[in-house]
């Protein structure tokens, strides 16, 4: 994936590229372990630090190195596979290892 590709908030379980735009789930409040893993994921995709640190809280006071060494050893947090009928939300959390990658 070029790391030119547009970042797009999206009703997404994680982060997820299509063709040239990166689709960034929309982080919950206080969740340090999900923006952790948002900010992993577009690193891993190659998207500069410098930007991920625009649309990342956690990023902006973290430096990469603690992001990847936090998410490697307590693996990846994304969105439930359940969307909640009522309110159209996916519903709880799952914390996926690294070496399941999406």
């Amino acid at each position: 994936m070029s790391n030119e590709g547009e970042i797009v908030f999206a009703k997404v379980r994680q982060v997820t590229p299509r063709e040239d735009k990166i689709l960034v789930p929309l982080s919950p409040i206080g969740d340090t372990h999900f923006q952790a893993t948002i900010a992993y994921d577009l690193a891993q995709l190659g998207i500069p630090f410098k930007t991920i640190k625009f649309y990342n809280d956690v990023a902006e006071r973290n430096g990469l190195k603690s992001i990847r060494e936090y998410v490697e050893c307590y693996g990846r947090r994304i969105y439930g596979s359940e969307i909640d009928p009522f309110n159209n939300q996916f519903v709880g959390f799952e914390t996926v290892p690294i070496s399941e990658q999406k």
